[in-house]
């Protein structure tokens, strides 16, 4: 009978600080959206009591912290993506 390997393939031979520093990047994607989702909506809010302007600039700061939530997160993933690549081919060498 051939033996099932232990643990997950897909992190098969990845050192612990490689995986460690992955799960930092990564859960740093989760802050940044909370972050940016309660900002805009409380300075939407208060902008809009200040200037009466319900919901418009909450609607339009929701609208740009979507952007910025997508543009931030593309940029986390593909960083995270190429330094654990760099690191990967420079431990294979």
């Amino acid at each position: 009978m051939s033996e099932k390997p232990k643990g997950n393939s897909i992190l098969k031979g990845v050192p612990i600080h490689v995986f460690k520093w992955a799960i930092i990047l990564f859960s740093s994607i989760a802050f940044v959206t909370l972050g940016i989702a309660f900002g805009t909506f409380f300075i939407g809010q208060k902008l809009d009591a200040r200037f009466g302007t319900h919901p418009w600039l909450t609607l339009v700061l929701g609208l740009i912290g979507m952007v910025a939530i997508l543009s931030l997160t593309l940029f986390i993933a593909l960083k995270s993506a190429r330094e654990i690549r760099n690191i990967m081919n420079s431990r294979k060498k």
